[in-house]
C-alpha cells in the first residue's frame, strides 16, 4: 500500500484544477496539511502564473478531505483555568490545551479535466483585465479614503460597493460568476 497522498489544488486565476501525488514527507504535502509555511512563489499555477490554493485530500473511499488542528473538547475546557468542568470529555481535556487533528469530509472527488491551457489563459486574462478596470475606476476614491478625506455618501456607498464586488468575485469559483460580478460593477 502506498504512503502518498493525492491532493487536489486550484489556481485562484484561471479556476484550473490539478492532481498530485505526493509523500507525507513532502514539503508541499506538509504544507497542505498546514504543518510548515511554504514561500508564496512555490506555489504558482504553470498556465497562468496565479497563486494555487488547496482544496483537500482523497481518502480511501474517493472522498476529499481537509485537516485541521481543533480544540480536543471544548474551547472553553481545554482552556479552563478552574475545577468546573461541564462538557462530554467529563474533565479528561480540562485545561490540557490539548487539540486534536479534525478531518473533514468535503464530498466525492472532483473529477480532473485534463487543463485545456489557452482556454485557461484566456480566462485568467479576462478575469484580470475586469478586475484591473473596477479597481482603477475606484482607485481616486479609494486614495481619498485612505488619506481620511471626507467622503460624501454616493462616494463612500460607490467605495463600498465596488470592494464587495472586488471581493466577492475573488471569492467565486467560476469563471462566469467572477465575470457576472465585474460586468455589474463595471456597467453600473
Amino acid at each position: 500500500m502506498s504512503t502518498k497522498k493525492r491532493y487536489f489544488l486550484r489556481c485562484s486565476q484561471c479556476l484550473t484544477v490539478a492532481a498530485l501525488d505526493l509523500e507525507p514527507t513532502d514539503p508541499l504535502s506538509r504544507y497542505l496539511n498546514g504543518e510548515d509555511a511554504v514561500p508564496a512563489d512555490m506555489l504558482l499555477c504553470g498556465i497562468c502564473g496565479g497563486t494555487i490554493e488547496g482544496m483537500g485530500y482523497v481518502h480511501g473511499d474517493m472522498r476529499l478531505f481537509k485537516s485541521y488542528e481543533a480544540c480536543a473538547c471544548d474551547g472553553r475546557c481545554t482552556s479552563a483555568r478552574g475545577p468546573v468542568c461541564n462538557c462530554k470529555c467529563g474533565g479528561e481535556n480540562h485545561g490540557t490545551g490539548r487539540t486534536v487533528t479534525v478531518q473533514r469530509d468535503l464530498g466525492p472527488v472532483p473529477v480532473v479535466r485534463m487543463p485545456d491551457a489557452p482556454k485557461a489563459k484566456a480566462e485568467a486574462t479576462e478575469y484580470r483585465t475586469a478586475l484591473k478596470t473596477a479597481q482603477e475606476r475606484i482607485a481616486p476614491v479609494r486614495l481619498r479614503y485612505r488619506n481620511r478625506e471626507w467622503l460624501e455618501r454616493p462616494d463612500f456607498d460607490r467605495l463600498r460597493t465596488f470592494s464587495d464586488g472586488i471581493r466577492k468575485a475573488g471569492k467565486s469559483r467560476t469563471h462566469a460568476a467572477r465575470m457576472k460580478i465585474l460586468d455589474r460593477l463595471l456597467t453600473a
